[in-house]
């Protein structure tokens, strides 16, 4: 260690050649915005492209910790003469993105001395599949990646020439990096330290001189300011905000910063060290593999390697630092439940990680390639453009403008809509287009979020309405109006039939007769297809959801009366789909009047056969626990079904071991009935009371 300590001292060597030339670093700049531009979405996506496209054209607050920064920087862009505030919102990240690749340049050029390979450097990093990802869609990441490399860029002339405005310009920059997104900032943090160390000396001498820390105090809480704005914008008539409540006290502030709302999220009671290890494969793949191609994985290999040679032991170690923090301690703090939509919920958490990968690639191009190596950095970065631009073109994904599109148009006049998948977009839509005034579309399952006033666009911020007012409200509204569902509503009790898309409509509670959209019928067959042939996570997650509530409403209208043929079609269409499947099979086990033959059992584990591999490890729980049902209801009952029965219950328990999962209730319930004592007593044994309490049935999306 003091070895390792000592090393610190030594630096990289001075720059050879002359820093990168401004025009140059100007052409690079356009080339790379232009990029971006090309591929933007130009209308507004799915998960969080609504948030962040409202915070940016109304300074709104998006969900925890509010980003009161972007809140705050994004809005100006929107007196760009461009329709789309979703497409401005993506040019904002685009616009972050090249200006972080340009302090990049300026990276690279302190730690190689090479200006040509600082800027091939740079681009690589321009086209990586993360980072592109994000320059082109309405996010907080590429700000953030901006304001972490500027800070370290003016570290790094700190180490070189120690002064104190140069310190002071650190400290304000992290302060406004805290002001973004503090949780991915702090797990990049420990890339400064290294740097600060060989500097210690020189901050023995200055740090604790109060005119100095005085200095220091003053610009780190200007950087924290956005958090005042956060406070004050969230108590003002705002068109929307993804906060459970205002943030009234500074207590409440407080849990809006401190993610309070995602900590079932980020530690999910299920979570097991499978979840880290899955993720952590996941990194691997990702950094040696896709994001700057294998070719480009290989030399970060050497190039990490080799690094404490060329560039110093002070500035290895930091970079060793970087890419640990966004990778290992995210791996390490994170609980979360791995599978395919959380990998690419959390892909962009080490994005600064890439940063490393990639000056470590730069570095084994100049230990390998010498004199062409400017070259051969642009071939590859040319070769990862080629590989990553149909991942990253999102010009022409306009998937959530058809849905919103789609589901607006087909309302009935006057109708009531109760939506938890859609209602962002569909709220977005009615909101930027004034399309559909006469619908009153409000969120379910989570009614506390916004409500909307009679008075034009304005909405009512939270807890402008008690849960009773809103109550009246609903049950006066759907009197005469038609009802639209596609989700269970906890608040709709006294409408007959819950479980209902959006083309299957109550024309009213006083006439509650359900009608079938027919031009849905095509609309639901294409999200079929798009759900089968794409792989963007994003449609996976609310197509999916979208297909499994089709489902259950076509299995539900069809208990009630017979399907015409174009709609018993198209349900066996869905059911093809592993999400349709699991919905279809979930239906009917649950059915009390259900009897089945154990052709039909087997034919429902043919379908979780083919369909398993495909589904999340939760949604993997309750397929073979509606697999277990499915031969437990079988009629009559024989010595080969029970047995099956118990062994996949035992299975879904396993898979998913936490007291309230619906797997591990319906296990517990078929022990209690089925008298196997020994079985019921061991998940007593194991969760106690909690499984005991706990509610069964409900499914866990």
């Amino acid at each position: 260690m003091l070895g390792i300590l000592r090393r610190l001292q030594s630096r990289p060597p001075a720059p050879t050649t002359a820093a990168p030339d401004n025009t140059l670093l100007l052409f690079v700049a356009i080339a790379i915005f232009i990029l971006y531009a090309r591929t933007a979405q130009p209308v507004v996506g799915l998960e969080d492209s609504v948030i962040f496209t409202l915070s940016c054209l109304n300074g709104d607050i998006a969900h925890a910790p509010g980003y009161p920064l972007y809140a705050l920087l994004c809005p100006p862009f929107m007196f760009l003469p461009i329709d789309s505030p979703a497409l401005v919102a993506a040019l904002f990240s685009a616009a972050m993105a090249t200006a972080a690749v340009i302090v990049l340049v300026h990276i690279l050029y302190l730690l190689t001395a090479d200006a040509t390979a600082a800027i091939a450097g740079a681009l690589l990093f321009a086209v990586s599949r993360t980072f592109w990802s994000q320059a082109t869609i309405p996010e907080v990441y590429t700000l953030n990646v901006f304001l972490f490399l500027l800070a370290f860029l003016w570290l790094l002339k700190w180490q070189q020439k120690p002064t104190v405005l140069r310190l002071a310009a650190v400290i304000g920059v992290s302060a406004l990096g805290l002001s973004n997104h503090w949780p991915l900032y702090l797990l990049a943090a420990p890339a400064f330290l290294p740097l600060l160390w060989q500097q210690r000396r020189w901050l023995r001498r200055h740090l604790f001189r109060y005119k100095n820390l005085s200095l220091f105090a003053i610009v780190f809480a200007l950087g924290l300011l956005p958090y005042v704005y956060l406070y004050w914008r969230a108590n003002h008539p705002v068109a929307f905000m993804h906060l459970p409540a205002a943030p009234n006290d500074w207590t409440s502030l407080w849990e809006i910063i401190s993610r309070k709302a995602f900590q079932e999220i980020d530690n999910h009671s299920g979570s097991s060290w499978q979840d880290k290890l899955g993720f952590a494969q996941f990194l691997t793949r990702q950094t040696l593999f896709k994001e700057i191609s294998i070719l480009g994985g290989g030399l970060a290999l050497l190039g990490f390697v080799r690094q404490w040679r060329f560039i110093g032991a002070a500035n290895a170690l930091s970079l060793c630092f970087l890419f640990s923090g966004a990778t290992v301690l995210l791996v390490l703090q994170l609980n979360f439940l791995h599978h395919q939509i959380s990998e690419q919920t959390y892909a962009p958490y080490p994005l600064l990680s890439y940063v490393a990968v990639c000056i470590w690639a730069v570095l084994a191009a100049r230990l390998l390639f010498k004199r062409w190596r400017g070259s051969a950095l642009l071939l590859l970065s040319a070769y990862v453009l080629f590989l990553n631009y149909p991942i990253n073109d999102r010009s022409k994904n306009t998937l959530a403008l058809e849905i919103s599109e789609h589901y607006l148009e087909t309302l009935p006049a006057g109708a009531f809509f109760p939506s938890e998948p859609l209602y962002e977009l569909l709220t977005y839509y009615q909101y930027i287009s004034d399309k559909r005034p006469d619908v009153l579309i409000l969120p379910a399952p989570n009614p506390y979020l916004i409500r909307k006033s009679n008075s034009g666009k304005k909405l009512y911020p939270p807890n402008t309405l008690s849960f009773a007012e809103e109550m009246a409200i609903v049950d006066t509204y759907v009197v005469n109006n038609p009802v639209c569902y596609n989700t269970y509503i906890p608040f709709a009790h006294t409408i007959p039939s819950r479980e209902y898309l959006l083309f299957s409509c109550l024309r009213s509670k006083a006439d509650p007769t359900f009608t079938l959209n027919a031009e849905t019928n095509e609309f639901l067959r294409k999200l079929a297809a798009e759900y089968r042939n794409s792989d963007d996570w994003q449609v996976k997650a609310l197509v999916g959801k979208l297909i499994a509530d089709a489902t259950r409403t076509l299995m539900f209208v069809r208990a009630q009366r017979t399907l015409p043929e174009e709609w018993g079609a198209l349900l066996e269409e869905l059911s093809t789909t592993p999400t349709g499947q699991l919905t279809l099979m979930e239906y009917l086990v649950r059915q009390p009047q259900l009897v089945l033959s154990q052709a039909r059992a087997d034919l429902f584990k043919h379908a979780a056969t083919i369909n398993l591999p495909q589904l999340n490890r939760r949604q993997r729980a309750r397929l073979l626990s509606a697999l277990a049902d499915s031969y437990a209801a079988v009629a009559p009952r024989s010595e080969q079904t029970l047995p099956v029965a118990q062994e996949y219950h035992q299975q879904a328990a396993e898979l998913f071991p936490v007291a309230d999962a619906p797997a591990v209730q319906a296990a517990y319930r078929f022990y209690q009935r089925e008298q196997l004592s020994e079985m019921q007593s061991e998940l007593e044994a194991r969760y106690g009371q909690a499984l005991i309490n706990a509610e069964g049935g409900k499914l866990i999306e």
